[in-house]
């Protein structure tokens, strides 16, 4: 009878260590999987130093152009008094391949200065920040989608 009942509790610890560990994983793979941001609004992605990168999925619509895209948009506060030079290298993963990773071209390097209280984010109109957009998917097209984008090396840099 006493075995039982260790055997019980023993399946109960192992089974809830289970389900916390698995838990623990999906909280750490919704950074990384643009697929759980669909739907939702703004998620914080980093805080550096008081300022704070958070992303967001958004469809734009040109009919005109017959252009139909997903984006994958970066908003950034400056929580501080100071002002910051943000830079990173943008790692782009198109059907879970890192199209990027081992690359040190100049084109995926990126720098933006954020003034402090400042708000600033990325939209789909051609004439705004093209630096705090991702192209995530073509919606009219079946071709390669973004999967995982990475801001590697990010760094916020006071500026005096």
């Amino acid at each position: 009878m006493l075995h039982n009942f260790l055997k019980k509790i023993t399946l109960i610890v192992l089974l809830f260590s289970l389900i916390s560990f698995n838990g623990f994983s999906n909280t750490i793979d919704e950074k990384d999987n643009i697929n759980n941001l669909r739907g939702l609004d703004w998620q914080l992605y980093q805080d550096v130093n008081g300022v704070q990168i958070y992303f967001k999925l958004s469809e734009f619509h040109d009919s005109k152009r017959d252009k139909h895209v997903e984006y994958l948009l970066i908003k950034i506060i400056n929580t501080t008094e100071k002002d910051f030079k943000l830079q990173w290298k943008d790692e782009y993963w198109f059907d879970n391949k890192c199209h990027n990773c081992e690359s040190n071209s100049k084109e995926h390097l990126r720098q933006i200065i954020i003034k402090k209280g400042e708000s600033i984010e990325g939209a789909g109109s051609n004439n705004t920040n093209y630096k705090l957009r991702v192209h995530s998917k073509f919606l009219n097209y079946d071709l390669k989608k973004l999967t995982k984008y990475e801001m590697a090396g990010l760094q916020a840099i006071p500026v005096e």
